[in-house]
């Protein structure tokens, strides 16, 4: 039996409906690192597009503020460029960063599930495929709802560890560090 990184053997034996929801998990966290990706490639389209108008003599103003014709240049916007960008999304430079995860969360908030434990097992996910504490990553946080006492106590049952270590509350700053140290 081969492993594809989809199932591990427990989480079979454990029953359709919590393998369907590792599976989506699964997806949810792919999905939230290539929205990520998506939203950092369009702001640098639009920067670097403000930035050619702005030397180029030959570009008029219509044609900067003409956000159509901007939207179909930028990747994934256009009807071609649908296609394509599954094809992209399969990036050999591996997952984003987690700040560029932070950074975009509004673009990627309306995947977050509304079912708690959905919530959680995509969270612990996120929190084994990242280094996240409460301090660096609010925005991610909040976005999953983690404050919610019924979201940590789901959490500890779903990941079968506290919150609080998946998702400590932060190092500090540099000074507090060597401070404690």
């Amino acid at each position: 039996m081969s492993d594809d990184g989809l199932f591990s053997r427990d989480e079979i034996l454990a029953g359709g409906a919590s393998a369907g929801d590792v599976r989506r998990a699964r997806s949810l966290v792919y999905l939230i690192e290539q929205e990520s990706q998506r939203a950092s490639d369009r702001h640098k389209a639009i920067t670097a597009s403000a930035m050619s108008a702005t030397q180029s003599a030959y570009m008029s103003l219509e044609h900067i503020l003409d956000a159509e014709a901007l939207r179909g240049s930028l990747p994934g916007e256009s009807d071609d460029a649908f296609v394509e960008s599954f094809r992209a999304a399969r990036r050999e430079a591996g997952s984003p960063q987690l700040k560029l995860i932070e950074r975009h969360v509004p673009e990627w908030s309306v995947l977050v599930p509304p079912r708690v434990d959905l919530r959680a097992r995509t969270f612990d996910l996120l929190c084994q495929r990242y280094e996240i504490d409460r301090k660096r990553c609010r925005k991610i946080c909040e976005a999953f709802g983690i404050d919610d006492p019924q979201f940590a106590e789901t959490f500890a049952r779903v990941a079968q560890r506290p919150l609080d270590e998946a998702c400590p509350a932060g190092k500090g700053g540099l000074l507090s560090r060597l401070r404690k140290g």
